[in-house]
């Protein structure tokens, strides 16, 4: 790590590519780092402090430390991995501990995941949304209080759908609800100590709809939980935009030259796409 680095705006640049290792001096200290994903990912985000019993704390944020998206505690210096879905955009990792350890560095590797059907990160919004349809489970995690999951679909036609939650804890409780556009529910069901529900129905009219996954007492974020939907009728995923990125061959221009900009817009189901005015 580069020192200081102790808050946001000066986060240590990491090289993704390659794996950083920073050191806590004391309970106080907090160590930033900063990365920039040109397209949606799906990334494993692994911790390790050999010869270390103390705990850590990672966070993730996105654009700013006002804009918390992700998160995870570490047990006893513990080897704990992280996979998560995330957008195109600027992220910054903070690494802090109650207990440090001021003498054993810890190392933070950032690869590809093995998993690909994901929530992307941060779906905490209507807006943000990530899509769902029936071709497959979607994979999410609550990890704070705070954390909320929305996944949207489109329904084509008047039709009765299902929605299957099965989480993989034994001790997180969540609830889960059938939202319409305007986010009013219209079903919920809620899952005490990681039982499967029995599908959320819902019998509606053409339209975008919404899945949504809160906490509702004990959080288990080592843990995480399947949403499938099904339905006679055809059920597109919502693509909401979430972000668009501008570049070109030249960062600077002389009077009178003219250049071609590219735009690239990323969407909540994890794709990205060239667009044009």
């Amino acid at each position: 790590e580069k020192e200081p680095n102790d808050v946001y705006t000066q986060a240590a640049p990491w090289d993704t590519a390659r794996p950083i290792t920073g050191r806590l001096s004391s309970a106080n200290d907090v160590d930033l780092y900063s990365f920039i994903l040109e397209t949606p990912r799906y990334l494993e985000l692994a911790f390790s402090c050999p010869g270390s019993s103390s705990p850590f704390s990672l966070t993730l944020y996105k654009d700013s430390d006002q804009n918390e998206i992700d998160g995870i505690d570490i047990v006893n210096g513990q080897n704990t991995s992280l996979n998560m879905g995330l957008g195109i955009g600027r992220y910054f990792l903070k690494v802090r501990s109650a207990n440090a350890d001021t003498v054993n560095p810890y190392t933070l590797t950032l690869r590809d995941s093995t998993q690909t059907n994901l929530e992307i990160e941060s779906n905490n919004t209507l807006k943000v949304a990530n899509a769902i349809d029936k071709t497959g489970a979607k994979r999410g995690r609550i990890y704070s209080t705070t954390d909320v999951d929305y996944y949207g679909f489109y329904l084509t036609s008047q039709s009765i759908f299902a929605v299957q939650f099965t989480p993989s804890t034994t001790s997180g409780d969540y609830k889960v609800s059938l939202v319409d556009d305007n986010g009013a529910a219209f079903s919920s069901k809620l899952s005490t100590n990681g039982v499967p529900l029995s599908p959320l129905t819902g019998n509606k009219a053409p339209g975008n709809y919404y899945i949504k996954v809160e906490a509702n007492g004990d959080i288990d974020q080592y843990k995480t939980y399947d949403l499938t939907i099904t339905s006679t009728a055809d059920i597109i995923g919502l693509k909401q935009l979430v972000g668009v990125t501008v570049s070109a061959a030249q960062a600077e221009m002389q009077p009178g030259n003219s250049q071609t900009l590219t735009a690239k817009a990323s969407y909540s189901d994890a794709s990205a796409a060239t667009i044009t005015p």
